[in-house]
């Protein structure tokens, strides 16, 4: 779940408080005014709204500031896990916000959060949250269009539209919690190999082989797996 706020600037929205009995500020149904495409880039599945985007209202300041704020659930998908330090590892998990159709010379992203309270985060029964940094990016990446376009003549017009888009990334830092594994996989794989070993090199039995020894190595490895 995140709780997702944006803010721009719509010069329609302006208004002279002066001439209307001193309001600085009033709200409109969301859904009645522009808004900016904004999308996650990496997003698994459809974005959630608990609550439709009909009873959402957008808070409209007279210099023509607007200020929503969705609440969605999302789900993303982290790209580039690395697991060579498991059950120690660190991974970053990056969620990437850019407006869908507008270019940067349509729409500029910025951001200025700072994570401040990490209490703004429910805890994690395996993952630490180290850090939670927002930077800005801009794609390298032009997305070029041909439009054939057909000119009130009748003479046809090729339009070609390209566009640089910006993008906001929040760089997700988590450290898993290695008790876990080290209690039910670590020292049981150690105590396991430990007892192998000692069975493998103990002395012969009377009729001459290890068999008991090792069948009951792997009985004690089964039965503490099983567990």
């Amino acid at each position: 779940m995140q709780w997702l706020k944006l803010t721009w600037k719509d010069p329609n929205l302006q208004w002279n408080p002066k001439q209307y009995e001193n309001i600085h500020f009033t709200y409109f149904p969301a859904e009645n005014i522009w808004r900016p495409d904004i999308a996650i880039y990496n997003q698994r599945d459809e974005i959630k709204l608990p609550f439709p985007l009909g009873g959402v209202v957008a808070e409209v300041f007279f210099d023509g500031t607007v200020l929503i704020e969705l609440l969605q659930s999302v789900e993303i998908t982290c790209q580039e896990f690395d697991v060579a330090d498991f059950p120690f590892d660190t991974q970053i998990c990056t969620t990437r916000y850019a407006s869908w159709m507008r270019g940067n010379e349509q729409l500029i992203l910025t951001t200025d959060f700072e994570l401040n309270n990490e209490e703004q985060f429910n805890p994690h029964s395996e993952w630490d949250l180290l850090a939670f940094v927002p930077s800005y990016d801009q794609m390298n990446v032009t997305y070029t269009t041909l439009l054939n376009m057909e000119e009130t003549d009748g003479s046809e017009k090729l339009i070609n539209r390209s566009a640089v888009f910006d993008e906001v990334h929040y760089d997700l830092k988590i450290r898993r919690k290695p008790n876990y594994y080290i209690y039910s996989l670590i020292i049981p794989s150690g105590i396991i190999t430990t007892l192998c070993i000692i069975g493998l090199f103990a002395p012969f039995e009377a009729s001459g082989n290890r068999e008991e020894k090792v069948c009951t190595c792997i009985l004690v490895g089964m039965h503490m797996f099983g567990m």
